[in-house]
């Protein structure tokens, strides 16, 4: 495992979804219905839980999956592919990242 895997979206569209619907609503529920702003333990971890599912789904990027080799993503949108991690092989270059490419780079900015 390498760090840079840890930057690569994982996530597909419905798991992105389901964690900015369930974000906000563990969130609140967590600060008002548990006692979370009160500073009840319980109220401030679900929050918490909240908050972060909530962050896994904007970014698209779940570092829980990194370790289990796990992609909900749809197979183009992902710059590695797992097998060819665990075979030690160096993925295909993405279109963006071929010589010559169109589109913005960090150089270009």
């Amino acid at each position: 495992m390498s760090i840079m895997s840890l930057y690569r979206r994982n996530m597909g569209g419905l798991d992105r979804g389901i964690r900015l619907v369930l974000g906000p609503t563990l969130v609140a529920a967590g600060l008002f219905f548990a006692g979370g702003m009160a500073g009840e333990p319980f109220g401030i971890l679900v929050a918490l839980v909240g908050l972060g599912s909530l962050l896994t789904g904007l970014t698209g990027r779940c570092p829980l999956y990194v370790p289990f080799g796990i992609s909900t993503a749809r197979r183009g949108t992902t710059t590695r592919r797992t097998s060819d991690c665990r075979d030690g092989k160096e993925p295909p270059l993405q279109r963006s990242e071929q010589p010559g490419a169109r589109g913005r780079t960090a150089a270009g900015w």
